[in-house]
């Protein structure tokens, strides 16, 4: 479904990777038995070479063949990303998403939000007609999901999800810090799940349909309140401005 407003879309692929990478956590949205059934799943996109970026800018508007169902299985975690159009992640064995795969699902991935009150918009003493709304960024993939069962294949998305997210601690955690043969053990208990993704839709709600007074009034409201979001928000759209 095309985003509303268009003057929210956007498929800079910069940006993208940006928010997916700060936010992995996904919303998976997908069809299952009839009924609509969501999971929330962190989604890890590999590093993407300048000309993945290129390519990932190009699937926001044409749509790329998925694989086979186990294409996942037969190939290395980030080894296959020419294009920048593949998310890797991983379900407990419990859970029946992985069940109903392959299966179109889309996965959201949320960025910071804030409230935006009318009182912020210097045109409230205008004229008065202005009403509450809400800002925010968030990217949506929509793509094929597939069950990735090798577990060399798991074993290497586990590794490099951990080094992604404890590589900024002083003191990383890695697969080797576990007893020997627990990782093992505990791969019996998970499925890897693989997105290939044909379409992007970036969307940043951050009062472009305002005026600039209006846009400089709502980042003063939300640099006020000081919560981080509210701040995140008010960043994201002094650096639209420039």
């Amino acid at each position: 479904m095309p985003i509303a407003n268009p003057l929210f879309h956007h498929a800079d692929p910069v940006t993208l990777q940006a928010l997916v990478r700060a936010h992995p956590l996904a919303t998976l949205v997908l069809a299952q038995g009839g009924t609509l059934c969501v999971n929330h799943v962190p989604l890890w996109w590999p590093e993407a070479s300048a000309s993945a970026s290129a390519s990932a800018s190009a699937s926001a508007s044409a749509p790329a063949s998925a694989p086979a169902p186990d294409a996942g299985d037969a190939t290395a975690a980030g080894e296959d990303e020419a294009d920048g159009s593949v998310l890797w992640g991983h379900v407990g064995r419990g859970n029946a998403l992985w069940h109903a795969l392959p299966q179109p699902v889309v996965a959201v991935f949320h960025g910071p939000d804030a409230y935006v009150s009318p009182s912020d918009y210097p045109s409230k003493a205008e004229h008065g007609r202005v009403v509450p709304t809400w800002n925010y960024r968030a990217v949506h993939a929509h793509g094929t999901l597939h069950a990735v069962h090798d577990r060399a294949v798991l074993r290497q998305l586990l590794a490099r999800l951990t080094h992604t997210h404890e590589s900024a601690r002083p003191v990383p955690w890695t697969l080797d810090d576990a007893p020997p043969g627990y990782i093992d053990t505990l791969l019996s208990g998970i499925v890897g799940v693989r997105l290939q993704v044909a379409r992007w839709e970036g969307v940043d709600k951050l009062s472009q349909n305002r005026s600039a007074a209006d846009r400089a009034g709502v980042v003063q409201g939300l640099q006020q309140r000081g919560d981080p979001y509210s701040r995140a928000v008010a960043l994201a759209m002094q650096a639209r401005e420039g």
